[in-house]
């Protein structure tokens, strides 16, 4: 999408595009899943497709870069760093689940949300299970100690001092996904059209004007 117009990008190889990471318009990553349930990932770049070999065997569910050369691959509980070229391992995260967001400003720490509602922060110390007994609906960070986590119909502020009950609300469980906005406003979006804002620590719906389910948040600016 550029300004209003969508562009249709079309990459000559088989199969259905299962994860992506885009570091610039023409630097894309992005995984085939065959059905042997691995991963077939390449690297788009000046103009060209390159196939690489993947970091584990398993298929590949998420991609995150953090730079243009440092990034984050995670799989069926499987975490790899690729830094200059090279992956090296990490161990895996303590589920047999795929992991479906990644938050890390460096490769050294991240936050995992996977497949099963379960949060991860992992730093040198190895994983820890965030809101041990709580399903996650999904997270929002500035960076590793500055954040919201949303928990069914409760929002969790992350901040130094650790992870805090801000917020209980019936209408949060409807909420897919958050996102932070330039002025640190929170934004969320999900079922039927739903929008709503937390800031100055009050929530306010607002009319999308569509009653399609939401099920994502891109903020640009």
């Amino acid at each position: 999408l550029e300004n209003d117009t969508w562009k249709k990008l079309d990459f000559p190889v088989e199969g259905k595009i299962f994860s992506f990471s885009p570091v610039s318009a023409d630097d894309i990553w992005f995984t085939i899943t065959q059905v042997t349930s691995t991963s077939l990932l390449y690297h788009y770049h000046e103009g060209k497709i390159e196939n690489i070999r993947a970091p584990f065997s398993n298929f590949i569910s998420k991609i995150h870069f953090v730079s243009e050369n440092s990034a984050l691959f995670a799989g069926w509980a499987d975490m790899a760093i690729f830094e200059n070229g090279s992956f090296s391992t990490l161990p895996p995260i303590p589920e047999r689940q795929g992991v479906r967001k990644l938050y890390s400003p460096q490769v050294s720490e991240f936050w995992a949300l996977t497949g099963n509602s379960t949060l991860f922060r992992y730093d040198r110390n190895g994983y820890k299970r965030i809101l041990e007994k709580e399903a996650v609906t999904d997270f929002a960070f500035t960076d590793m100690q500055d954040g919201y986590i949303l928990s069914v119909d409760e929002l969790y502020r992350v901040d130094h001092s650790g992870v805090k009950l801000i917020l209980k609300n019936a209408e949060l469980k409807h909420i897919r996904k958050i996102g932070f906005m330039h002025n640190r406003t929170l934004l969320m979006a999900g079922e039927d059209g739903l929008v709503m804002i937390y800031a100055d620590s009050h929530l306010t719906i607002y009319d999308s004007q569509t009653k399609e389910n939401l099920n994502d948040v891109l903020i640009t600016a």
